[in-house]
């Protein structure tokens, strides 16, 4: 390796006073299928990545002015003061080594690109960070390159498959759940018209079994009154009519009258002349007797002593 090669790889991990949102480098229109679908070229994708590995906020340097110039040289693996399992990533280094090729440079094999990574944990196929959100990575930056290296045809070949995009945020996913109920509800709705339909009819149905329960339920509890009350009246005590007692105003009137006071004669003196003075003769006085049966009376001349034989 030149001078050269050392010295842009140094440099491609100095700090700059801002995150990085675009590159100087340029690369070769063969290359342009390494693009991603937002027209980023790999460069600007390693700059990304780079920086949500740390935040280290860091510009990668061109491996020369002019693809002549670049040819033959490559980009090494992090220094130990940036190593991650991030930096330490496939991704990252299919990224970077995309970077070096499509500037008309070479690619720095696996092996040395961990060189510095003994103390952290090796990403495979995998990137450990959250993709930025103004960028996507293409498939072909997951191969499994730990065996043969970066290999540019085999990363040619896999730029059908799909990207891998940032994940929405706590809005953009409430929206984007929104958006995918919607569309997924409203071809079921066109396609089956029976289904929004049948929901109403099973509330209605629902609704219907309700109200028919509340009037089942009232009309047992009035044939239940209903009958009690009959079944109360036929077995009232019977009244004192059934005895043959005398009306209460009747019975009034009987002791009305029965003890209302006769009219008292009005006294005069006597006088032999007029028979109406002759004081009345007494009534017959009347003795009041009890019978008893005969058995308690007792016959005359009867023997009350012991038989005699």
């Amino acid at each position: 390796m030149t001078s050269w090669a050392i010295f842009a790889s140094t440099l491609g991990f100095l700090l700059v006073a801002k995150p990085v949102q675009s590159t100087s480098i340029t690369c070769l229109p063969a290359y342009s299928w390494m693009d991603n679908s937002l027209g980023q070229n790999p460069c600007l994708m390693a700059t990304l990545a780079q920086d949500a590995c740390g935040g280290l906020n860091v510009n990668i340097l061109p491996l020369g002015s002019t693809p002549a110039e670049a040819h033959g040289f490559e980009y090494q693996g992090p220094l130990p003061a940036s190593i991650s399992t991030c930096m330490c990533s496939t991704v990252t280094y299919s990224l970077y080594q995309a970077c070096g090729i499509c500037q008309n440079g070479s690619s720095a094999t696996w092996t040395q690109w961990i060189s510095n990574c003994t103390d952290v944990t090796i990403g495979i196929s995998t990137f450990p960070e959250p993709i930025p959100e103004n960028s996507a990575f293409p498939a072909w930056a997951y191969l499994n390159v730990t065996a043969a290296g970066f290999n540019a045809a085999a990363a040619q070949a896999d730029t059908a498959a799909p990207e891998s995009t940032a994940i929405p945020t706590s809005t953009s996913t409430s929206s984007a759940s929104a958006t995918s109920s919607t569309s997924t509800s409203g071809p079921s709705a066109a396609g089956n018209p029976s289904t929004a339909s049948h929901k109403s009819s099973n509330t209605g149905a629902i609704a219907g079994g309700v109200i028919g329960g509340l009037a089942f339920v009232a009309a047992l509890a009035g044939l239940t009154f209903y009958l009690l009350r009959r079944q109360a009246q036929s077995h009232t005590v019977p009244s004192d009519t059934y005895y043959g007692a005398v009306p209460q105003k009747a019975a009034q009137d009987m002791s009305e009258n029965s003890f209302a006071q006769q009219p008292q004669p009005v006294y005069r003196p006597y006088n032999p002349s007029d028979p109406s003075t002759f004081p009345e003769s007494a009534p017959t006085p009347t003795v009041q007797t009890t019978s008893f049966p005969l058995a308690a009376q007792e016959q005359p001349g009867a023997y009350r002593g012991v038989a005699e034989v």
